[in-house]
């Protein structure tokens, strides 16, 4: 649902931003057409306006005819002057009415009071021309004159009347003319800038509203997809009810646990629908305390699948507000079917005795000799109870559970004032009173101590025979230990749980560290060569050093994850914990500072163990920094180490830890602490509290896969507000412990003896072939071990002084050409290289020393002194 409203919100704003671009691209259309219409109207009166000027050049000649008799029909030539005349009158009456038409146009009326006067002074000037014309028509008509006979006429006027009207129309259209070219260039700045506008706010518009809303959604369709794995893969059943408690969703356990396979079964369905039809009032019930409460949890609730399979199911309702167009229950379902048979068949001793002492006591009076001694025996509780549910009897038993060996003083009490919950109580009661079978409920008892413990109670109610009013018999079962296991249970399966996760991601953390292995040993490889060829002073050396730095930065990443993913090549050693814990302390203060107080604390036992002393102070100083930031205002930081041992009954109740001897170090701090909650993802890869950039997440997800991959156990406890302690435990070896420090060559690394490079990472062999011949050794390589293997097989005296290996290639690995090689040619010292081991490959590299295995990245240098020494060791035993 949360899915479609987003889409839809999304759909919604980005059809309005849509029609927002289109009403303004229409408005500015619009405006730009009525500008164009406007022009063209503009175009046309100029066109008339010349027409009106070539005709009046025409009325000009037609009357210099006249004067000059140049014309054989005066007649004819005097009625086209006239005509003409008329025409220009009308064009110019037609030219004056258009101009009308535009000149309230905005932009226009500036000039059309000018236009205006300028055709009053043309009409004034055409009128001239008009009486000329009567002149001269008066005279001519009908007459056949002489030039000398032509009537004189104001020559000078009706020039003069001439020149006025054509400068006037010249006026006229070079007013229009720079109208026109305004308007047109009007015209193409509007244009210009509406389209600049739109180019500026359509993609500010789009940065400001659409692109955050389209992250936004991407954002929440992420959340919806972890939202709907973790629905789907949840345990428990989760069902989604709207206020009439039809089914809105359900994952697939909630189907199961329905009968069904398919979730369209049951969509829509009221879940009263699977209760019988006499506890739907009591579900109704709950489901206005949920509205009420906002939550009800513990709710037992039999129902009957959809395949007629009978089922008791304990519900826990939360209530939302507002996750919908209408309020949403969300139903947390536990099949309790399988627990409840088990209560059943561990109480099937006691209900059979219980029916039988029952029907004893309603029956036969004369049996309460047996009954008294069968009443007294039972180690369960049993009351009896008057009809006000006072307790009139109680067995040894159930006085016992209620209040310690004080009989008398829970008699004449209702059994309701040691019920924790009342309204619990009284469901219980309400239903002991209406049926006449009896009735079964959980019920937390509090002691008159203030004990609280949790029992089944069963109940029914009887008549003596002697008596009418009834009378209430009551078991009582302690089932308090059986819950804690049930709990321990369950955090155990969580724990597993935690553990297969946490071992996935490890196998991916490892993948990816070992490629990013294999780039940096080139690069850091590389970078050692191009700092050896340039003056130490220079640029360049300055911006490999830089390079170098940055792979030391990655490396550590990477050693990071490899240590979490348990797949770092480690140094197994006997070691003395006390030792390394000694040598660390004085680094412990530098990082914790002066406002925290250190305690070290350590045991005078032998604490030899089996470890990787660089991985030992690795998690001593996680550890220490998370103690630090833990601490922000100062407190105690607590370093012990002790000597325990974990016998069957420990390991059986807390079954993180294996029966053995173990030497234990323990970290306490008294910082802030951690929830319950924190507690159990403190070890997930980049999970941390911290806020952004002042933490990885990484630094206890290494700890814990150190610890692991040195056969270790890790344990935390911690309480907000009352620090954090962590318990590791390594198993303890009876040995003698190993120095801490095994120096390599400092000189004379050079030499000329033959090495075989067998590596299947192109980049990486050619670093290493480069740098042992450029101290002298002659090189042969092997993309991998088969390689390797077949150049034996196939010269059989090829002379090898020693091989370099890499234990993960494809076609055969470092071990495999280890084992066949030392069953031909003993004496050839190897020397493994990994950035990245399987569980195989750790297991066989723990009895190795540390000569014959190199990690990556490594250091050229470093890669040519381990050579050395090795084919140093392997001249000495010969």
């Amino acid at each position: 649902m949360m899915e479609h409203s987003n889409k839809r919100f999304v759909s919604i704003r980005i059809v309005v931003f849509l029609i927002l671009i289109l009403v303004g691209i229409t408005g500015i259309g619009l405006y730009v057409e009525n500008q164009v219409r406007f022009n063209r109207a503009l175009s046309q009166t100029m066109d008339r306006l010349g027409e009106a000027i070539d005709l009046l050049h025409e009325i000009e000649l037609n009357y210099y005819q006249l004067r000059l008799d140049v014309t054989p029909e005066p007649a004819q030539a005097l009625q086209d002057f006239r005509r003409r005349i008329d025409e220009f009158d009308a064009i110019v009456l037609e030219i004056r009415q258009a101009l009308r038409s535009t000149g309230q146009r905005k932009g226009f009326v500036s000039i059309s009071g000018q236009l205006e006067q300028e055709f009053q002074e043309l009409h004034d000037d055409v009128h001239l021309l008009e009486t000329s014309w009567e002149t001269l028509h008066d005279k001519l008509v009908g007459n056949w004159v002489r030039v000398d006979q032509l009537p004189e006429v104001n020559e000078r006027v009706f020039q003069q009347s001439f020149q006025f009207i054509h400068d006037r129309l010249t006026t006229i259209n070079s007013i229009l003319s720079r109208s026109l070219n305004a308007h047109l260039k009007k015209i193409h700045t509007t244009a210009l800038f509406s389209v600049l506008l739109a180019l500026i706010l359509i993609p500010l518009f789009y940065r400001i509203t659409v692109r955050p809303i389209v992250q936004t959604y991407r954002r929440l369709d992420e959340a919806e997809s972890r939202y709907r794995t973790i629905f789907s893969m949840f345990p428990n059943g989760i069902i989604l009810l709207n206020s009439r408690l039809e089914v809105l969703d359900a994952n697939p356990a909630a189907l199961t646990m329905a009968g069904v396979q398919d979730f369209q079964q049951i969509k829509g369905m009221r879940v009263d629908t699977f209760v019988e039809e006499s506890f739907r009032p009591l579900l109704q019930n709950m489901v206005n305390t949920i509205r009420t409460q906002k939550f009800l949890k513990n709710q037992r609730i039999p129902v009957t699948t959809r395949n007629g399979r009978k089922r008791l199911l304990v519900f826990d309702f939360i209530y939302l507000e507002s996750s919908g167009p209408e309020p949403m229950i969300v139903a947390n379902v536990v099949d309790m079917t399988e627990q409840e048979s088990i209560i059943h068949r561990n109480l099937d001793y006691q209900i059979q005795l219980e029916k039988s002492l029952m029907k004893q006591v309603v029956e036969k009076k004369e049996s309460e000799t047996r009954y008294r001694i069968l009443f007294e025996s039972i180690k369960d509780g049993i009351l009896i109870l008057d009809k006000y549910f006072r307790i009139i009897h109680s067995n040894p038993a159930g006085t016992q559970l209620l209040d310690g060996s004080r009989r008398k003083k829970i008699l004449g009490k209702t059994i309701g004032e040691f019920v924790a919950d009342a309204d619990a109580w009284e469901a219980f009661a309400s239903q002991l009173r209406r049926k006449r079978h009896p009735v079964e409920a959980e019920l937390e008892f509090v002691r008159a101590s203030g004990e609280k413990f949790v029992a089944f109670i069963r109940g029914q109610a009887f008549r003596y025979p002697d008596r009418k009013d009834k009378n209430y018999l009551i078991l009582i079962y302690d089932i308090t230990q059986r819950k804690v296991h049930e709990k321990e249970r369950q955090e155990l399966q969580e724990q597993l749980r935690q553990a297969q996760k946490m071992e996935i991601v490890g196998q991916l953390a490892g993948g990816i560290a070992h490629d990013f292995n294999n780039l940096l040993t080139g690069i850091k490889g590389f970078c050692e060569f191009g700092m050896m060829k340039v003056p130490p002073d220079s640029k360049e050396y300055l911006f490999f050093q830089k390079i170098n730095i940055a792979a030391d930065r990655a490396t550590e990443l990477t050693k990071r994850l490899l240590a979490f993913s348990r797949q770092q090549p480690l140094n197994m050693k006997v070691v003395d914990l006390n030792e390394i814990v000694q040598e660390h302390i004085h680094f412990i203060r530098r990082v914790i500072g002066e406002q925290i107080e250190l305690l070290v604390n350590l045991t005078e036992d032998k604490t030899t163990i089996k470890a990787d002393p660089v991985a030992i102070d690795q998690i001593l100083t996680n550890l220490t920094i998370n103690a630090r930031d833990a601490m922000p205002e100062g407190g105690k930081l607590i370093i012990t180490t002790s000597c325990v041992q974990i016998n069957e009954d420990y390991s059986r109740v807390h079954q993180w830890i294996k029966p053995g001897n173990y030497v234990m170090i323990t970290v306490t701090d008294t910082g802030v602490g951690m929830t319950k909650e924190v507690q159990q993802r403190i070890f997930e890869p980049f999970f941390t509290t911290k806020e952004v950039g002042k933490g990885t997440g990484l630094g206890l997800s290494m700890v814990y896969g150190l610890i692991k991959q040195q056969q270790g156990v890790i344990h935390v406890y911690s309480e907000p507000g009352k620090g954090t302690t962590f318990r590791i435990y390594f198993p303890r070896v009876d040995k003698t412990p190993q120095p801490l420090d095994e120096g390599l060559p400092p000189e004379g690394i050079a030499g000329s003896e033959t090495i075989l490079v067998v590596e299947d990472d192109d980049l990486v062999r050619e670093l290493m072939v480069e740098m042992l011949r450029m101290y002298g050794y002659r090189v042969i390589e092997a993309p991998n071990g088969e390689a390797a293997w077949n150049m034996f097989q196939e010269e059989k005296d090829l002379k090898v002084d020693l091989i370099i290996a890499d234990t993960v290639m494809p076609l055969q690995g470092g071990q495999w050409l280890r084992e066949r090689i030392s069953n031909v040619h003993p004496e050839i010292p190897f020397l493994l290289i990994s950035g990245y081991l399987g569980k195989e490959e750790q297991d066989q590299l723990l009895s190795q020393q540390e000569s014959e295995f190199l990690s990556k990245p490594f250091n050229p240098v470093d890669l040519v002194a381990r050579v050395r020494s090795l084919l140093d060791k392997a001249r000495k035993k010969s």
